[in-house]
């Protein structure tokens, strides 16, 4: 199939990276590259895709080398095609990132994405972002948002599973401050969610630590928002 042509605008990701470059040695946030490794770069858009404009959040896991360990990718409002889907979370497990760094080690971080993609110009455009849009009215679209030590262990009680599996979704929304230190946590549960699945996730939240996000350079106070979501 022919390759489509995207739009990149490598100017606002090389603007990103540079407005990282006041951070402190110790403690650095992952950061997207550019090129041919870059999120945009890898995307491909489905042949049969609709004209639009559509949003999608990602979760990643980046390890200690940089590689993503996981991704997953969701609409931010709404649905979106299944294909976009697909093609959005294999771009970003194949992505690479600058590794985040701890005490000048490097560490294994989760973040959140945005990948923007707009197929009403004449050349398809497709961006991403480091955040996931929730401080985007007060720090404009290029913040890079809050980014959790390593990956996300939650102990749950034996629970047996279900035929057909059920599948329980909450979400944390937890204030982050300019050191990184967590001062609000709510977990959101509007999808019915067993009581036992949101008090693991409200007492697993309470133990994560964060690189703080960042806007312009400098770390200042921000959300971190995720779906957490178990099968059983």
């Amino acid at each position: 199939a022919e390759r489509i042509r995207v739009r990149h605008l490598l100017l606002v990701i090389a603007l990103f990276g540079t407005g990282l470059g006041t951070t402190r040695a110790a403690d650095s946030p992952g950061q997207m590259v550019t090129g041919k490794r870059s999120i945009e770069q890898l995307h491909h858009l489905p042949k049969d895709l609709k004209p639009g404009r559509y949003t999608l959040n990602c979760g990643v896991l980046i390890g200690t080398s940089g590689w993503v360990l996981f991704a997953r990718c969701y609409p931010r409002t709404g649905s979106a095609p299944r294909d976009l889907l697909k093609a959005a979370i294999y771009a970003a497990q194949s992505s690479l990132f600058v590794p985040a760094t701890h005490n000048g080690r490097k560490v294994e971080v989760f973040t959140t994405l945005s990948v923007k993609i707009d197929t009403t110009l004449s050349e398809p455009l497709i961006l991403a972002v480091p955040n996931d849009g929730e401080d985007a009215a007060k720090y404009g679209p290029l913040y890079t948002a809050p980014q959790r030590y390593g990956g996300s262990h939650i102990s749950r009680p034996y629970i047996p599973l279900h035929d057909p599996l059920r599948t329980a979704v909450v979400w944390m929304r937890l204030q982050i401050d300019e050191d990184g230190q967590m001062t609000a946590c709510t977990v959101i549960n509007n999808a019915d969610a067993p009581e036992w699945w949101v008090d693991a996730v409200n007492d697993a939240a309470k133990q994560m630590t964060f690189i703080p996000g960042y806007h312009e350079g400098k770390p200042v106070p921000m959300l971190f928002v995720q779906p957490m979501l178990w099968r059983y």
